[in-house]
């Protein structure tokens, strides 16, 4: 636990974010 838990969040939310635009793009 030496880094933040924002910054864990935020790396999620991001890669989450990702996955739909790549969705999104394909459609």
């Amino acid at each position: 636990m030496g880094y933040p838990k924002k910054h864990r969040g935020r790396r999620k939310q991001g890669s989450k974010k990702r996955r739909a635009k790549r969705k999104n793009k394909k459609k």
